[in-house]
């Protein structure tokens, strides 16, 4: 096995669930059951329980691919192993560059709750989402075992509010809510699973810091199956009492759902504990992600898909990789400030991005490896059909792929360029 991406091995199986499921469980937990609702209403329930079904089969794959290759390229090597280095670092931009567009749509979902409790202008919730990732930054640079820990403190705040607002709620259901089951129509449930797939993302990120397992051959496939099950059962659970106690008019209006169904069963002060709870996901979201996302800049610039300089470190910190998507995070936020551009776009252009990621790892596999390849024929399946349901947002990886070329052609004039 290759070294760690930090020099350093120290993650157990606590610290990869933890982290799995607050790649997973972030900005989508708080938003997505009432968008889901809004669009397909009582079928959303169906959609939720669709998605978490296929993502088993592709969080198998992506476990048994980081076992076998633990390397901080992730979905990047995978494919490069596979198919050769322009494939790999396409497969690599194609996550990377989703990064800063994922990630800002995480952080205004939790600044949502602030808005439902405090009245935040949109130039506030902006601000307060970039405060929110810029101190996962800050925590980041100060090392990866204070990430970890903090990451295992931060699902343990969102397991009690969840097991609370399910408790408190259980009273609060209108079992009439659920019928008809397809207000409207069954092509709904597809726009669901579209816009839902966003709350699944991150199923891969535990490839990027597999060099950083004491044992991945051991413990990488329990923790993707511990966290795979727990996540499941929790958006099921939220999406139900989404559904069951908000009326079908909130589903459009609310995007706040925890934080107004706890104000209606037990009063304004509960609801406040999910407005900070709110936090603690979006900070858990960004934790994980400025990692996995870091690791995978490093391998980019190890394989030349990025420039050299971003390997620089500080200690066991990837100092340059963690402040460059910083820097693009910071210009995602400029741009969402000024178009206005809304979280449900956001959502499509990360989801079809990933399941295209999806689809090379899943052609990876089976060149790669030869058993279990039934999770890879089902996760190449299942993203085709799902990204049928995303229209415009595939503009945006056939623009990240052609700017990939882009870039290496302009490297190749400029190496030129530098030897005449």
């Amino acid at each position: 096995m290759t070294a760690g991406a930090n020099g350093q091995k120290h993650v157990k199986v606590r610290h990869a669930v933890t982290i799995y499921m607050g790649s997973v469980l972030g900005g989508g937990i708080l938003v997505l059951p009432s968008l889901a609702a809004s669009v397909a209403g009582p079928s959303a329930l169906l959609a939720w329980l669709i998605i978490t079904i296929i993502s088993l089969p592709i969080a198998i794959m992506f476990g048994r691919l980081s076992s076998e290759f633990p390397d901080a390229g992730g979905v990047s090597t995978f494919a490069r192993k596979a198919f050769g280095r322009h494939i790999g670092n396409t497969n690599g931009w194609l996550y990377f560059f989703l990064l800063p567009v994922g990630q800002p749509a995480v952080m205004l979902a939790g600044v949502y709750y602030f808005g439902y409790m405090f009245g935040m202008s949109r130039e506030a919730s902006v601000l307060t989402a970039y405060a929110i990732i810029t101190s996962a930054v800050m925590f980041a640079l100060f090392g990866r075992r204070l990430t970890a820990r903090m990451q295992f403190s931060i699902i343990l705040a969102i397991g009690v509010i969840v097991l609370i607002t399910v408790v408190l709620s259980a009273g609060s259901m209108h079992y009439e809510h659920f019928t008809p089951l397809f207000p409207h129509g069954y092509w709904a449930v597809g726009e669901a699973l579209a816009l839902i797939l966003w709350a699944y993302i991150g199923i891969e990120n535990l490839s990027f810091i597999a060099e950083d397992f004491d044992d991945p051959r051991r413990d990488m496939m329990k923790a993707i199956l511990i966290g795979t099950v727990l996540t499941g059962g929790t958006y099921i659970a939220v999406s139900g009492i989404t559904i069951g106690v908000l009326t079908p008019v909130e589903w459009v209006t609310v995007r706040a759902p925890f934080a107004h169904i706890l104000n209606r069963v037990s009063g304004i002060g509960v609801s406040y504990g999910a407005v900070l709870v709110s936090l603690f996901i979006v900070g858990g979201s960004a934790l994980a992600f400025v990692w996995g996302g870091s690791n995978l800049c490093q391998a980019l610039a190890r394989q030349g898909g990025l420039p050299a300089f971003l390997l620089r470190k500080r200690g066991d910190v990837p100092v340059a990789s963690i402040l460059f998507l910083w820097g693009l995070y910071t210009l995602s936020f400029i741009v969402v400030y000024v178009l206005g551009i809304d979280i449900v776009d956001m959502a499509k252009i990360v989801g079809a991005s990933t399941l295209v990621t999806y689809i090379v790892c899943g052609l990876a596999y089976f060149r790669l490896m030869k058993e279990g390849r039934w999770a890879a024929f089902i996760t190449i399946i299942g993203s085709v059909v799902m990204l049928s349901f995303f229209g415009k947002a595939l503009i945006f990886p056939v623009v990240t792929i052609l700017a990939y070329f882009a870039y290496i052609l302009l490297r190749e004039r400029l190496q030129l360029a530098s030897k005449g």
